[in-house]
C-alpha cells in the first residue's frame, strides 16, 4: 500500500473531475490550435488539395477516437491489461521491426510511419505505452525481481535495448531517449537500488555521446544548437525561426492567428513546433499558463499514482505521468533551444493522430486509476 496523502485542492475538486477536465478540454484547445498554425501552409499546399481545413478536420476525427479510447481506457479490467502486455509489447516490436526492414513510410530522411490506406500508425508511439504496461505487469507479478539481475532487470534491460535500437534506426533519437527515461523512472518507482541508478546513469550517459556522435546530422543540430543563427540557412534554419517566434510573441503576444512564422517561414509549426506559434501569438503568459495546466495535470497524475494500493496501478501510473512530463520538457526545450531539434509532439496540442489517442487513452487509465482507489477507499 502506498497511503492516502490528501491534498486540498485535488480533493476537493475530484481526481477524476480535473483528470477530465484537464485531458479532454485541452485536446480541444490543441486542435484550435494546430488548426491556426496549419491554416496557411494547407491553403498553399498542393499535398492538403489546397484545403485550409484539412488538418482541422483530421484532427476532430483523432479526437473523437481518442475520446472513445479515453472511455475504453477509463473502463477496461485492469487484468485485462495484464494479459495482453506481453503480445502488445510482442506486436510493438514487430511492428518496429516493419519500418527497419523498409516497409514504412519515408517523411523528410526518416522512417517512422506505417501507412494503412487512409491510416497512418506510428509504432514508436505505440511502444511507449505497450512498455509501461509491460514493465507495470512483469513487476506486478514479480516485485522482487527488480533486486535480481538475472530474471528480473536483465529481461526488462533486453527488451528496452531491443526497443530503443528499433526506434533509434529509424532514425528518432527522441522517441527513444523518451523510452529510455519511461522505463528508468518506472525502475526507479518500482525499487531499483542506489547501486542500479548510478550505473544506468552512467551506461545512459556513454551511450547518449556515442549515439549523437556517430551520426554527422546529429552533430550538425548540436552544432545548430549552440549557435543557429550562425547558420540560420541551413542546419540552424528551424531553430532560428522558432526563437524568432518565441521572440516576437514577448510577454503579450500579437494575438491569435497574428503569427508571422506560420506562414511558411517555420517548418513544423502546426506539429513538433506548435508551442512556437502559441509563443508568438499569446506570448510568455500564454506558454505560462498552458505550462500551468501542464503541471496541474502532472500533479493530479502523481496525486492519483502515490494514493493507489496496488503495485501494477502505481507502476502503469507512474510510467504514464513519466512519458507525459518528459515530453513536455523535451518539447518546451527543443522550442527554446536548449536541446537539439529532434521531433517530440507536444501532448494533445500537437498535431497527429497516434500521439492524441494514446494520450487520451493513458489518461483514461489514469481515471480508472482513480476512481479503483475511490472504491479501495470505500
Amino acid at each position: 500500500m502506498i497511503g492516502y496523502k490528501k491534498n486540498a485542492l485535488v480533493s476537493r475538486i475530484g481526481e477524476k473531475y480535473l483528470l477530465f477536465a484537464t485531458s479532454v478540454l485541452l485536446p480541444i484547445f490543441g486542435i484550435l490550435m494546430s488548426f491556426d498554425a496549419s491554416y496557411y501552409y494547407a491553403l498553399k499546399n498542393e499535398s492538403t488539395g489546397f484545403d485550409p481545413y484539412f488538418f482541422l478536420k483530421r484532427n476532430i476525427v483523432w479526437y473523437a477516437a481518442g475520446f472513445v479510447l479515453y472511455l475504453v481506457g477509463s473502463k477496461i479490467r485492469f487484468k485485462t491489461i495484464r494479459n495482453l502486455a506481453v503480445i502488445g509489447m510482442g506486436g510493438a516490436i514487430f511492428l518496429l521491426v516493419l519500418l527497419v526492414a523498409g516497409l514504412g513510410k519515408e517523411v523528410n530522411g526518416a522512417v517512422r510511419w506505417i501507412q494503412l490506406g487512409p491510416i497512418t500508425i506510428m509504432p514508436g508511439e505505440i511502444t511507449k505505452l505497450a512498455l509501461i504496461a509491460f514493465i507495470a505487469t512483469f513487476f506486478k507479478k514479480n516485485p522482487e525481481k527488480i533486486h535480481d539481475f538475472k530474471r528480473g532487470l536483465l529481461p526488462i534491460f533486453a527488451v528496452v535495448a531491443v526497443c530503443f535500437l528499433l526506434i533509434f534506426k529509424q532514425p528518432n533519437l527522441s522517441t527513444a531517449a523518451t523510452l529510455l527515461v519511461i522505463a528508468f523512472g518506472m525502475l526507479i518507482v518500482a525499487g531499483l537500488s542506489k547501486e542500479w541508478i548510478l550505473l544506468s546513469f552512467a551506461v545512459t550517459g556513454i551511450g547518449g555521446v556515442a549515439a549523437i556522435s556517430t551520426g554527422m546530422y546529429r552533430m550538425d543540430r548540436i552544432a545548430a544548437l549552440v549557435d543557429p543563427f550562425a547558420d540560420a540557412s541551413g542546419n540552424g534554419f528551424q531553430l532560428a525561426q522558432s526563437l524568432l517566434a518565441l521572440g516576437s510573441g514577448g510577454i503579450k503576444g500579437v494575438g491569435l492567428s497574428g503569427s508571422i512564422q506560420k506562414t511558411m517561414y517555420l517548418p513544423e509549426s502546426h506539429t513538433d513546433f506548435v508551442l512556437s506559434i502559441m509563443g508568438e501569438e499569446f506570448g510568455f503568459i500564454g506558454v505560462c499558463f498552458l505550462m500551468t495546466v501542464y503541471t496541474v495535470l502532472a500533479a493530479v497524475c502523481i496525486h492519483i499514482t502515490i494514493n493507489t494500493e496496488d503495485r501494477f496501478s502505481m507502476l502503469l501510473g507512474s510510467g504514464i505521468t513519466i512519458m507525459l512530463v518528459s515530453q513536455v520538457i523535451f518539447n518546451a526545450g527543443i522550442v527554446s533551444g536548449f536541446l537539439p531539434p529532434t521531433g517530440v509532439a507536444l501532448p494533445f496540442i500537437s498535431y497527429g493522430g497516434n500521439s492524441m489517442m494514446i494520450f487520451m487513452f493513458s489518461m483514461g487509465l489514469m481515471a480508472n486509476i482513480a476512481e479503483t482507489n475511490r472504491k479501495l477507499r470505500g
